[in-house]
């Protein structure tokens, strides 16, 4: 069967199925080689193919280089679909350029389901002073474009300009910088037939500097890029930008600022495949991470190079000799799967020679793999095309679902009162290492709970790590607040007399102990801790402004008032003669006299010895004050008052 016939058996009989057959176990594979295209002249030792890039029609996308002489855009495609056999790739060899300047090397990176492909060349085109730019090819209509990068680099001699990926609806992701000018180097999406790219955040890595160098490598259909950044500080780091933010992927890292991870791929439904590893020398990892619930598996050895819509990862092979491999999902985009050998026991062509694949690069959702290897001496383009039969599987390793934290979000610590709030790990394999970093002063982290009495207010930002027993790691950053306890502050301050002792207290509820202070209070007052002490010298009423301040500096303020009466006049010496009869009078004071003052209409004397009280700012009697004789006696036709209150009203 040829890549025509075994193509057009999973995609044409089911029309254009984008799912994977239903395999009893590992499908086995047949095993393509795509040649050389419609080169003139034979291949030599120097002549090498590479298919980059697979689309849900079977059209692959690659280039055809002679040593580094040139290096032509190249588009295979199934019979029936265009009219140019699969064996006989068809190139462009001058795509993106104007007429009569031809590019010495073209290399395309990715094709979609349109056929529209993207890549970069690098071409003597004076006109955009470019040594490399970016351009997108239409397979259907033969016309190629060459994208415009902004000013001032769009005039700039030098400036390098690389188209990575392409979605379905024709959004391209890729980057563009001057080698010769200060960084940082900027990552862009662009439309085909927009007049501008629009440029990415620039993402922050893990020592809380930006990226000064940024690569995007993948998009989705939903606009969702993936790559990777790097400010010379630390290491290159996996990078996802969604919508207007951009941030390195947790779970990529293998420790906080050592180590590089690239994010390679990204599917419909937020998967990402890529590679972490210690240093340039340390063995490579391949990861997967759901961008969903924030957990990441290890696929083994290697680097994941392209995850389909069903979760399929193809996979580089690792640095120490061993040959590429594809992780299988036991459901579609499961974590949970294995990961497969792309060797004699998937690939029968390859019993004798395992080692003939090198690398794999892409995958599309019905499951045929393309990607480049040694073939006759000479490094030649092939895909892989499932069949419905099972392969033996002792090259297979079970992948089981990393370590996942739970927990979503931290809630709010009240300053002063007792805290305690469970962080809970899933999935993976117990027992788990878990710490907890970035807490407020006050909290910690007992291993269950994050717990303890906070004693500072803001915003912290916590680190929840966890590490299950196959060294499985996964990192969650998420907000803790500790907000103040509400101060209880309402006094009533009792009323005075001038010259005569007075105290009030001062009491609030909350995070104390407390700070009082005090404003407006009347001569001969003073505020001694929670308490406002004296002798008042002056009558009147006095607006009173009391603060109080709990340990954090939090205040409450509430507005009051102090009565002071005038001091009384004190006799208490007279005695009621016999024979006199008692009497009370409540009114007010119509006229004054010597010695007497009228209550209504009753004529009331006042001896010295008479105690007298006046209230409010009353010092004397006036007419139209308010008075009440409280004791009095009449003799001899007239009144005697022996206690009087006088009162003013103020």
């Amino acid at each position: 069967m040829n890549l025509n016939q075994a193509i057009k058996a999973l995609l044409y009989v089911t029309g254009f199925a984008a799912t994977l057959p239903a395999f009893a176990a590992v499908p086995t594979y047949n095993l393509i080689w795509l040649g050389f295209g419609n080169t003139a002249n034979p291949p030599t030792a120097s002549t090498r193919s590479i298919a980059t890039d697979i689309n849900n029609k079977g059209w692959i996308t690659g280039y055809i280089s002679e040593g580094l002489t040139w290096s032509h855009s190249a588009v295979w495609t199934p019979a029936g679909v265009i009219n140019t056999e699969l064996s006989n790739a068809q190139y462009e060899p001058c795509i993106g350029v104007s007429p009569g300047l031809c590019p010495d090397i073209n290399n395309p990176s990715a094709i979609n389901d349109s056929g529209l492909v993207v890549g970069w060349a690098r071409t003597p085109d004076t006109n955009f002073g470019a040594t490399q730019h970016s351009f997108y090819y239409d397979t259907n209509t033969a016309n190629s474009l060459m994208l415009q990068a902004p000013a001032p680099l769009a005039t700039t001699p030098g400036y390098i300009d690389s188209a990575a990926d392409i979605n379905s609806s024709g959004l391209i992701a890729g980057y563009l910088m001057d080698p010769y000018a200060a960084l940082p180097q900027i990552a862009y999406l662009y439309t085909p037939g927009q007049a501008q790219m629009t440029s990415l955040v620039q993402p922050v890595l893990a020592d809380g500097n930006p990226a000064d160098m940024v690569f995007p490598l993948s998009i989705n259909d939903s606009g969702v890029v993936v790559g990777y950044g790097n400010n010379f500080a630390v290491a290159e780091s996996a990078v996802v930008w969604q919508g207007n933010t951009s941030k390195p992927i947790p779970g990529f890292s293998l420790a906080a600022n050592s180590g590089w991870s690239f994010a390679e791929g990204i599917n419909n439904a937020g998967l990402v495949t890529g590679v972490s590893t210690a240093d340039a020398v340390s063995p490579r990892i391949a990861r997967l991470h759901d961008l969903n619930t924030g957990t990441t598996v290890t696929l083994g050895d290697g680097e994941g190079v392209h995850v389909n819509n069903n979760g399929w990862v193809t996979i580089n092979g690792a640095t120490n000799g061993t040959h590429s491999s594809i992780f299988i999902p036991d459901a579609p985009n499961s974590l949970n799967g294995q990961n497969c050998l792309l060797d004699a026991n998937v690939v029968p062509a390859l019993v004798n020679t395992p080692d003939n694949i090198d690398n794999v690069f892409s995958i599309n959702d019905a499951g045929v793999i393309v990607g480049a290897g040694s073939h006759n001496g000479l490094t030649e383009a092939y895909a892989l095309v499932p069949t419905n039969a099972a392969a033996s599987t002792p090259g297979c390793t079970a992948v089981i679902s990393g370590v996942t934290i739970a927990t979503s979000s931290l809630p709010n610590a009240t300053a002063g009162l007792m805290y305690s709030t469970p962080v809970t790990i899933t999935l993976g394999v117990a027992p788990y290492n878990v710490t907890v970093n970035g807490l407020p002063v006050g909290l910690g982290f007992d291993g269950v709970n994050v717990t303890g009495i906070p004693t500072t207010l803001g915003a912290s930002n916590v680190t929840i790590t966890a590490v299950d027993a196959q060294g499985i790691s996964i990192s969650k950053l998420l907000k803790l607040t500790v907000v103040d306890q509400s101060i209880g502050f309402a006094p009533s301050l009792p009323g005075g007399t001038v010259n005569t002792a007075y105290t009030a207290n001062l009491s609030a509820t909350g995070y104390g102990p407390f700070n009082f202070t005090a404003t407006g209070l009347p001569a001969g007052l003073a505020l001694n801790g929670n308490q406002i002490v004296g002798s008042p010298t002056t009558a009147g009423t006095y607006p009173v402004t009391l603060t109080a301040t709990n340990l954090l500096g939090t205040s409450k303020q509430v507005k009051s008032s102090i009565v002071i009466s005038s001091s009384a006049v004190t006799g208490q010496t007279c005695t009621k003669p016999a024979g006199s009869k008692s009497f009370t009078v409540h009114a007010a004071i119509t006229a004054t006299g010597a010695g007497n003052i009228t209550i209504g209409t009753k004529v009331v004397t006042i001896p010295d010895c008479a105690k007298v009280v006046y209230k409010g700012t009353a010092t004397t009697f006036g007419i139209g004050f308010d008075a009440e004789v409280k004791s009095g006696y009449t003799i001899n036709g007239i009144n005697y008052s022996t206690s009087l209150i006088v009162d003013d009203g103020k």
